[in-house]
Formats: C-alpha cells, sequence, structure tokens
C-alpha cells in the first residue's frame, strides 16, 4: 500500500510533481508552491522516482533517504502532499504508468495537473506512451523567461490538433481531455547536481535545502566520500 498523506486528499484540482529528490531542495518546494497557487490547485504531491528510467540505480541515493527527507521536509508545507507510488513498483518508474495507477487509485473525479520544467517538456516525445499523459493529466510546463517558445510550441503541435484558449489560459484538444498550461516562473539557481557535487562542504549546502534536510544529509553522511 503506498504510503498517501494523499489519501486523505478530498479536493478536484491535484498537482503532481515528479523527480528523483536526491536530494529535495528549497527549489523544489518552491515550484510546487508556485504551481499550486498560479492555478488554483488544492494541493500538489510530490512523487519521487524510485528507478527513473534515464538514471541508474548506483547513481542514486537510497529511496528510503531520498524519501525520508522529503517527509522532513515536507513537514510545515500542509499544502503539498507525498507518495512512494513509484517505490511499490518494480521496473523503471515511467511516469505514464505512474499517473495510470494514481488514476485507478482515486477515480476520475480528479483533474490531475502533471508538472514538467521545460527542458524535460522539450524531450516529452521520447517518453514512454507518451501520447497517453494528456489523456491522464493536464500538463504543466515552466515557462523561464528566456525560453523559446517556437520550440514549445512545435512540441505542442506534435501531440494533437492543440489551440489555445483564452477562456482556460491553456492549450486545449478536441476529443483530448488533458490541456497543456505554462506556467511563468523565474528559475530558482538551486540544483540538487550541485548540492551533491558540494557534499564535501557541507556550509555550501545550507541555505539551498530545508535545515531539517540539512541535518539529515550532515547526520547520515550523504553526499561524501567515505
Amino acid at each position: 500500500m503506498s504510503y498517501f498523506r494523499l489519501a486523505d486528499f478530498d479536493g478536484q484540482r491535484l498537482g503532481l510533481l515528479g523527480g528523483t529528490f536526491d536530494p529535495v531542495h528549497c527549489g523544489h518546494l518552491a515550484v510546487a508552491e508556485h504551481v499550486r497557487t498560479t492555478l488554483a490547485l488544492e494541493k500538489v504531491c510530490l512523487v519521487p522516482a524510485a528507478l527513473p528510467p534515464h538514471k541508474g540505480a548506483d547513481a542514486l541515493t537510497p529511496f528510503h533517504h531520498r524519501f525520508r527527507m522529503l517527509e522532513l521536509a515536507l513537514a510545515d508545507h500542509p499544502d503539498l502532499l507525498l507518495s512512494d507510488i513509484e517505490a511499490q513498483r518494480s521496473g523503471p518508474s515511467y511516469s505514464v504508468d505512474t499517473l495510470t495507477e494514481l488514476r485507478r487509485q482515486l477515480g476520475n473525479t480528479i483533474r490531475f495537473f502533471f508538472i514538467l520544467g521545460f527542458d524535460a517538456f522539450l524531450e516529452i516525445t521520447t517518453w514512454k506512451a507518451y501520447h497517453r499523459l494528456i489523456g491522464l493529466a493536464d500538463i504543466v510546463v515552466l515557462n523561464r523567461s528566456h525560453s523559446s517558445w517556437q520550440s514549445a510550441e512545435a512540441i505542442v503541435r506534435g501531440l494533437g490538433s492543440f489551440v489555445y484558449d483564452q477562456y482556460f489560459e491553456a492549450w486545449v484538444c478536441p476529443g483530448v481531455s488533458g490541456r497543456i498550461h505554462f506556467v511563468s516562473m523565474e528559475p530558482v539557481e538551486i540544483s540538487s547536481t550541485e548540492i551533491r557535487g558540494h557534499g564535501e562542504e557541507l556550509e555550501h549546502v545550507a541555505g539551498r535545502v530545508p535545515a531539517v534536510v540539512f541535518d539529515y544529509i550532515r547526520a547520515n553522511w550523504l553526499y561524501t566520500r567515505q
């Protein structure tokens, strides 16, 4: 059974933010809260990948550490939820499989909003069963101020006969339940890769992750050579 603070969700609009969260940092939390308020979502659920298709297991911090850091980070964020659904099955953590299972568990009355970074969206056509994603959830793309709209629009039009709808402020397609939203947000200059690279110099990590996560990293000797 998946760990669901999500099980108590009784709203209609739920954001989903996936990633390795290795480790979770302040930028992840800022993105989740920004999308939640911009699109008037009741909650956003963070879904850590157990085995992302583009990374080997040896390249990741063990799931139980990444999940625990998320638990600690979200303790003071009542509008952010957490699920370990991707650790409940074997094999690669494909987004389409996760959305399919969440739809099965939570039913059809909830509208999912699947949150992606701009660069990830540009590669969406390389994802497993990517055409099914837009039938399972709205796609939310974080748009940086310097992003190329031409590249993004080419991807949108490749997904179907999408047109921009002023009423919904989103791209819509006849016969497709999901919409595509572009949400502007100034980039947060924090990356998990950089944090892992500074593991030997903990003073560079402080302030980039919540204090409780910093303490966990230090107590468990994460991102250091042992």
